[in-house]
């Protein structure tokens, strides 16, 4: 934990929440540093920055709070592009399933090596 802070959600109330500073232990991740804001009652996610290694911020995310089987869940997510302020993309979560993958899978240079057919 890094701090505890007021954040104002996307209906414009401030809530108390917790600021977490995460920092990737691997070259090849695709945000060097994420600085992530959860509430402090539940530990629900409420926006994320995402960093470069270059400590530049690429992307803003905010994530939405839904029900999904009568539990808390995210719904939807939106990426911000930094660089490109003009662009965004909006993930809706529609359904949900568990799946197993081998580790390989998790491993940027094994899925630029196969096509999509081979995986």
């Amino acid at each position: 934990m890094v701090a505890t802070e007021r954040v104002e959600i996307e209906t414009g109330k401030p809530i108390q929440a917790i600021k977490l500073h995460l920092v990737s232990t691997t070259k090849g991740a695709s945000y060097h540093k994420i600085d992530l804001w959860i509430t402090e009652d539940n530990y629900f996610p409420i926006k994320a920055d995402l960093y470069l290694r270059s400590g530049k911020m690429a992307k803003q995310a905010r994530f939405e709070q839904g029900k999904r089987n009568g539990q808390l869940a995210v719904t939807a997510m939106t990426l911000q592009d930094s660089i490109q302020p003009s662009k965004k993309t909006v993930i809706e979560y529609q359904s949900i399933m568990q799946v197993e993958l081998e580790d390989k899978y998790y491993n940027p240079s094994y899925l630029v090596r196969n096509t999509v057919s081979e995986l």
